[in-house]
């Protein structure tokens, strides 16, 4: 199965319904004034039709871009300064034992994207 298929199978985005790619709005006026709008499929060789086909078939925009990210990022910007911290706390209660040792439980994570 191809990726692009996987992506779209739960997916919820109007993008993943090739119906609104491939047809186009259009304003109508009726006899007595009134405007709607109306779908109107679009020619197969236009170029806004294989605009909106490749725009279908990508794989952006096919995520909401909130990952965590790889695990060197995680290690770079949240596990090691954390680790570092506790350290520091725990050589700074050792040298004196009135210092108040406070960790956070688990810092923010920072964001890939």
């Amino acid at each position: 199965m191809s990726r692009t298929k996987r992506n779209r199978k739960n997916s919820r985005s109007y993008l993943s319904d090739m119906y609104f790619l491939d047809h186009e709005w259009v304003w109508k006026t009726t006899p007595k004034g009134y405007k709607y709008l109306e779908s109107v499929e679009r020619d197969k060789q236009s170029k806004e039709y294989i605009k909106a086909k490749a725009i279908y078939f990508t794989d952006s925009g096919s995520h909401n871009c909130k990952e965590p990210g790889p695990s060197l990022f995680r290690t770079l910007y949240t596990e090691r300064p954390q680790r570092r911290e506790a350290k520091r706390q725990l050589h700074n209660y050792m040298k004196n034992e009135e210092f108040v040792v406070i960790l956070n439980p688990k810092n923010k994570l920072p964001y890939w994207t």
